[in-house]
Order: C-alpha cells, then structure tokens, then sequence
C-alpha cells in the first residue's frame, strides 16, 4: 500500500529491480516515508528535507545538491556544510554523494562550466577541512560526459544521449550515437486533395498539383509539435519516407 502508483520508481521496485535508484529532487516531507520503503538514495537540499528523512527512522542514503549557478533547486554553496553536517551528525542518515548540474556544458566554448566546478571543488574542499569526506561526486549530464572530462566524477547523469540523441548541435557526432527508440501510430484516412489547396492548421503548405493526404492520429496531446511540417520533418510510411 505504500507505493504511490504515480512513481515509476515502485513499479521498478515492484519489476524486482534492486538496482540502486537517485532521486534528482527533493521528495515532500510526508513522501520521505515512500522513499525510505523503496531504499531510494534520497536528494536533499534544505534542513527541512533533512529533518523530514531524519522523522523517518529509517537509514537513507542522502545526495546533498548544490547550486553552483544554475539555480533551479540546490543548496547555496554558503549552506552546504551546515547541511552535510546535518546529516553526518544523525544517526539514521548517511552523506553518499555531493551533486550539481551544468547549466550549458552543451555549448563547449562557454567557460561557465569549469566556473560551476571550481564552486563545486570549492565545497568539497569546506567540507574535507571540515573533516567530511563525502564518498562519491557527481557533476556531468550528457553533454557534460561528453565534452567535459573534468566534469565526470564519480558517476555521470546521461539523459538525451541514453535515447541517442545529440545533446545540442554543437555536440553533434561527438559520439556515435543512433536514436533508441521510435514513435508509432498509423494511417487514420487518407483523401485526395486539389492543386491549390491548403491543408491543415494555418493552410502553410498548398498544392501545386493534385496530391493524396494521409492524415495519422497523432498530434500535440502526444508530443508531437504542431510545427514540424514547417521544420520539414518527415514520417516512414510503408519504409518510405513522406513529408509532414
């Protein structure tokens, strides 16, 4: 009954997946519970969440985040040894791992990046003299494990390039990477349409001549951009390649 059928991480729980599991974001204090019964390494960034993983009585491995200039979520620097502290001092509660995230790692000639790890470095350097040694770092998404090596620490974060996809196009054909996946639907209807007429939202696109339109059942609700036929996107149908 404790696991929320919203969070993908029970039903890996429930698939017997035991493999160990980070959460990028603080969890709600009344879910610390959730996250100690699914033994997920829990990211923490304020005392609050501290003190709700602490209420748990349950031993959690904690990831503490630090904000080193991209400022959604994570601790000021000038907070992260008061925290780590926080933590290392409960006895319920282990500090696993310092964390941050590289706001444009993906644009390569930006210098902000080594400017995010010198912070980054900086903090572990407090909490060393502090006498806490913090057991794993890590730093780099994508675009961070690929264009910057000082970045990759402990363990890196892939996201868009685990789909093979590029991170950005400066970083295209850094890697070897092939797109993992593929989205599906099928031809719905499928009408001739006279020389001269438009079709579809905004009548972008008319015909210099007679054409046959397939028309698929798939659209924004989906992901799909409204967009892309004036991107001059393209879908396989039957193997052969058709503009949207």
């Amino acid at each position: 009954q404790w696991m929320n059928p919203d969070w993908q991480d029970a039903e890996l729980r429930k698939a017997g997946i035991d493999a160990p599991i980070l959460l990028l974001s603080e969890a709600r204090p009344a879910e610390f519970a959730e996250v100690a019964a699914l033994d997920l390494r829990a990211t923490v960034y304020s005392r609050s969440g501290i003190e709700a993983a602490a209420a748990t009585g349950a031993p959690l491995r904690i990831h503490l985040k630090v904000d080193t200039g991209m400022h959604r979520v994570g601790a000021d620097p000038a907070d992260a040894l008061t925290l780590a502290r926080a933590v290392v001092d409960h006895p319920t509660l282990g500090l696993e791992a310092l964390w941050t995230h590289c706001a444009v790692a993906d644009e390569p000639e930006r210098s902000f990046t080594a400017e995010q790890l010198s912070r980054f470095d900086a903090v572990l350097d407090e909490l060393a003299a502090a006498g806490i040694e913090v057991p794993l770092t890590h730093a780099a998404n994508s675009a961070g494990a690929i264009a910057h090596p000082a970045a990759r620490r402990s363990l890196v974060r892939c996201g868009i390039a685990v789909y093979g996809i590029d991170p950005s196009p400066e970083l295209a054909g850094a890697l070897a990477l092939r797109p993992a996946f593929r989205l599906r639907s099928e031809v719905g209807f499928v009408k001739r349409v006279a020389a001269g007429e438009g079709v579809s939202y905004g009548l972008h696109h008319s015909f210099p001549r007679p054409t046959t339109v397939a028309t698929v059942p798939i659209g924004y609700a989906d992901g799909v951009r409204r967009r892309l036929g004036l991107l001059h996107q393209e879908v396989l149908i039957g193997g052969r390649r058709r503009p949207v």
